[in-house]
């Protein structure tokens, strides 16, 4: 499990003291463990799961999914509301995950909000800077008024590359000090930085901005995409969970970016359309091995329907869904191909609707759930540096923490136990 320093520091109990020059070396020296929190009361803004931050990217995603329906050449004659009526609902909810999600990060503890911010998979699921920069342009696609709206917009979107760029450098210095493996969860921190070219061909971005984004993008791709799918396809312990799903996002994402930019003024700084046809390409190859990688993490997938982790299933979904319709609408006006986009269009709605529904229903479980009374975990021996360390402590554990997909207890200084991979009861076990 990665840690950062500070709650790796705060969970041994351990303090280093760094040596002065002209000084004798300083020994380490124990400091009090922190006493375990207290039990979260119901309906307190702490068991508000991270993943809101998921669910909330794919529903703006199918809010564009409604809008380029309505592109579809055989679909054009259709009354509007057919379409921007269902994607106002998606942004409204997208506008109210992602409002809950900033919530959270505001109340968590400084351990979990360290955890949140500086270890990998913390900054991996910061997709915020993607987030509201998709609400910005669908929601101006829907409401074009004023030049303050389309400027209002822009702003919105260069605030989104400003920190896509923050949170993607971070990501790779945690990378690259933890000498971490590339895995699905690299995408979503590092292939959005086409979300520039997607939204900014729309409200009239720099062409250079959108051009460095496509090009930004697709570089990443060719090196991850290979990488990334040559790992899962060799281990099933590589992305067991939902996180599968993320294979299939970045040439979809892209897809969809580069079609973008090719009908703005940057057409010209994005390369022959040969590349959008590659793209696609990758992206049903893609598809194609995501359902083959399903087969082995199966069994794992049935045991945790349905928890917050499959928040990584919505946008890569939504994102399929979106390169396959502006492909049809933008570049290939095929029959057939339309048929095919409208019929993915149809299954990502039912799918991303479906699943947001679940997380509401289990939210509402876990949020209206009581503590659990303070629960006796005695721990026999621990195996670690070839020796043997008895320990037994109290730890507080409450329905919130028993539905988190990675949630761990502490059970005493320096070591943690996985929730969901031991049965606790009021006994003790």
């Amino acid at each position: 499990r990665q840690t950062c320093p500070k709650e790796a520091e705060a969970r041994s109990g351990w303090k280093q003291t760094r040596k002065e020059p002209g000084n004798p070396p300083v020994s380490m020296s124990r400091r009090p463990a922190e006493e375990p929190e207290a039990p979260t009361p119901p309906w307190h803004p702490k068991r508000l799961p991270g993943a809101l931050n998921g669910f909330a990217l794919g529903m703006a995603g199918l809010a564009a999914v409604f809008l380029n329906l309505g592109n579809l050449p055989h679909l054009q004659g259709l009354p509007k509301e057919l379409f921007t009526y269902p994607a106002g609902f998606c942004i409204v909810v997208a506008i109210v995950e992602q409002f809950l999600f900033f919530v959270k990060l505001a109340v968590c503890s400084n351990a979990k909000r360290c955890q949140m911010l500086e270890s990998a998979k913390g900054l991996a699921g910061q997709t915020w800077h993607t987030t509201i920069p998709l609400i910005a342009t669908s929601s101006y696609r829907l409401w074009k008024g004023s030049a303050a709206a389309v400027v209002a917009a822009q702003v919105v979107v260069y605030f989104g590359v400003v920190a896509q760029a923050v949170v993607g450098f971070a990501f790779l210095r945690r990378v690259f000090k933890d000498r971490l493996l590339p895995e699905p969860i690299f995408f979503p921190a590092l292939v959005t930085v086409g979300q520039a070219a997607m939204s900014g061909a729309i409200l009239h971005i720099h062409p250079w901005v959108v051009a460095a984004s496509v090009w930004i993008g697709i570089g990443v791709c060719v090196i991850l995409i290979p990488w990334v799918t040559y790992r899962v396809s060799l281990s099933s312990q590589v992305a067991p969970s939902a996180t599968i799903a993320l294979v299939s996002a970045p040439a979809s994402f892209m897809t969809v970016s580069i079609i973008a930019a090719r009908l703005s003024d940057a057409k010209s700084l994005v390369g022959p359309k040969a590349i959008v046809h590659a793209f696609l390409a990758t992206e049903l190859l893609s598809l194609l091995i995501t359902s083959l990688l399903l087969i082995p993490r199966f069994p794992r997938l049935r045991s945790d329907f349905f928890s917050f982790q499959f928040a990584a299933v919505t946008f890569p979904a939504a994102s399929t869904a979106n390169a396959t319709i502006c492909y049809v609408a933008g570049v290939w006006p095929n029959p057939v191909l339309e048929v095919i986009s409208i019929c993915i269009g149809a299954v990502t709605i039912v799918v991303v609707l479906s699943f947001n529904m679940a997380m509401a229903v289990t939210l509402v479980k876990v949020m209206s759930a009581k503590p659990i009374a303070v629960v006796d975990v005695e721990v026999d021996s621990v195996e670690g540096g070839g020796s043997k360390i008895q320990m037994t402590q109290l730890a507080h554990i409450s329905p919130a923490t028993l539905a988190q997909e990675d949630s761990r207890t502490r059970v005493a200084p320096g070591m943690s136990i996985s929730a969901r991979e031991n049965r606790f009861s009021n006994g003790g076990r």
